[in-house]
């Protein structure tokens, strides 16, 4: 019994971070006449999830595809795209790295072309504390082939933005996993 209600409650605050996320962008975007969300879909296996298949040594691995969220956001310069990750610190370090290296090979491999009829993407993470996104910005550094880090993945720590300032969620609040970028980046840009 005790068990079922630590999952249970588990799944309620990853459920809560994901949709503070969502309410703080929708409201931001309301804000902003010439920026649209062109959609939201929340985790659903038949609608988001997807496999990566790839070769490591003589043996061929499987990696699941499997967001917490993916929007589109429309402005003036053209649309952009986004998976969501939610990470409550229950995963260890090298189930992250699968799961940033599976966006990464899913990306080469053109999944998202397939999959979505999209080019490009980022795949957002928030976390809850900011040890915790420091911590999985270095793991997911080794998620690209030159293990130098990629434009791809962005995080931000829930604690920038919120419902009391949900433009905070569009501003200078994210970082990027690539090693020479220590800069705090906008959504938008």
């Amino acid at each position: 019994m005790e068990k079922n209600r630590e999952v249970g409650d588990r799944y309620i605050q990853h459920t809560l971070m994901i949709s503070n996320f969502r309410v703080c962008l929708t409201l931001a975007l309301r804000n902003m006449p010439d920026v649209n969300l062109l959609f939201w879909t929340r985790e659903n296996p038949q609608e988001l999830k997807d496999y990566v298949y790839f070769r490591e040594g003589v043996s061929q691995r499987k990696l699941s595809i499997v967001p917490d969220g993916f929007f589109g956001i429309e402005d003036p310069k053209g649309k952009m795209y986004f998976f969501l990750e939610a990470d409550r610190s229950t995963m260890t370090n090298t189930r992250f790295l699968n799961k940033m290296r599976a966006y990464w090979l899913w990306w080469k491999q053109g999944g998202q072309r397939k999959r979505f009829g999209i080019e490009n993407f980022r795949v957002l993470t928030i976390t809850r504390s900011k040890q915790r996104m420091g911590n999985l910005i270095k793991v997911t550094r080794q998620a690209d082939d030159k293990q130098s880090g990629s434009y791809m993945f962005w995080f931000a720590c829930e604690e920038d933005f919120s419902l009391t300032n949900p433009q905070s969620v569009l501003q200078n609040v994210w970082k990027v996993a690539v090693v020479s970028d220590e800069k705090l980046h906008s959504l938008l840009e």
